[in-house]
């Protein structure tokens, strides 16, 4: 029975350090039909990260995608675009930036999906 709650005060400890340490991590996926959007998914980076990586990937089955990953200070970091099958944008290791990142991702009378990871550590 003392296992139990041991196991809970190890878990709440990793949680507590994944927050001290300033780990972000986000995944997403859209499934979209003819569909015209501009989607904004914001990435987070503290002063505790060593590095901020987004990747996207996407299948498009009709329409166009674009993307643009854009850091705190307004710079471009990361473009895409395209109009059919199989797309794919990743940027490598940024030196982290601190404050609030975003990916931009518009889609045009686009059918298909698409996911995107991003990580700030």
């Amino acid at each position: 029975m003392r296992a139990a709650p041991l196991a809970l005060l190890l878990v709440s400890a990793l949680s507590i350090a994944g927050d001290v340490m300033g780990d972000t991590e986000m995944r997403r996926s859209e499934t979209l039909e003819n569909r015209t959007a501009s989607i904004v998914y914001p990435i987070e980076c503290d002063a505790a990260a060593n590095d901020v990586h987004v990747r996207i990937s996407a299948r498009v089955a009709a329409g166009q995608i674009a993307w643009t990953l854009v850091d705190p200070r307004g710079q471009p970091r990361l473009t895409g675009a395209g109009t059919a099958g199989r797309l794919e944008g990743d940027s490598g290791s940024l030196a982290p930036i601190e404050g609030r990142w975003t990916l931009e991702v518009g889609v045009q009378n686009f059918t298909g999906n698409f996911r995107v990871e991003a990580t700030a550590r």
